[in-house]
């Protein structure tokens, strides 16, 4: 399966809003809250944000919170802007690692700083 950028954001936008870095929410949660989603989508998302130290949680089924580079990489691309600006950028390019997709929203926000 091909990895969904705006599904992963989706997803880490709604983990980050509905966690307490306490209590677990089961997968059958977030298909819920992606209802344009097919739940196998969803659930290969969450196991690759898991997998990637995005996120933790118990097994792909429970996800508790996002891990601190998981914040890093939503900051890069929270700001719808930045967020339209970062998907025509890597569009051409297909699939690329989470990590540039990251660099490209910083260097749309250091541009918005002037740095």
């Amino acid at each position: 399966m091909k990895l969904n950028y705006e599904l992963l954001r989706d997803l880490l936008l709604i983990i980050e809003e509905e966690s307490d870095g306490h209590k677990a929410f089961v997968y059958g949660h977030y298909v819920n809250s992606c209802p344009s989603y097919h739940p196998d989508q969803v659930e290969y998302h969450i196991k690759y944000l898991l997998d990637s130290q995005l996120i933790e949680g118990e097994h792909w089924r429970y996800v508790i919170d996002i891990t601190p580079t998981g914040r890093d990489y939503l900051n890069s691309i929270r700001n719808d802007s930045v967020w339209q600006k970062v998907k025509t950028q890597i569009q051409p390019l297909g699939p690329i690692a989470l990590d540039l997709v990251a660099e490209v929203g910083k260097s749309f926000i250091s541009k918005q700083l002037g740095l």
